[in-house]
């Protein structure tokens, strides 16, 4: 079940302050019911395999930076796994989905 979605610039790895506060209530989440956090941040589209290898390299940065602002919320990082995936339709790059699993 994804309960936060972020959309953070492909470029960046640092969280925007606004996006503490909905990270503020996954944690709440995760406190009410104590499960597995999957973080999985979109990468661009690319051509080449190097292309392709950064661009997923940086997509798995950014889903880490998630990880570790809601370990130091209160989450145990052994609970927290992180992916990256290829961006698509309904999730462009530099989408960051939380999900809690049941």
């Amino acid at each position: 079940m994804t309960v936060a979605s972020l959309d953070m610039p492909a470029d960046t790895s640092a969280i925007p302050s606004d996006m503490r506060s909905r990270l503020a209530g996954v944690v709440a989440q995760y406190n009410e019911r104590p499960r597995t956090v999957r973080v999985v941040s979109y990468a661009a589209p690319a051509t080449g395999g190097a292309e392709q290898l950064n661009s997923f390299r940086a997509a798995l940065d950014r889903a880490q930076v998630v990880a570790k602002e809601l370990s130091a919320a209160g989450i145990p990082a052994k609970q927290i796994q992180t992916e990256a995936s290829p961006s698509g339709g309904e999730a462009p790059t530099g989408r960051i989905e939380v999900q809690l699993l049941p």
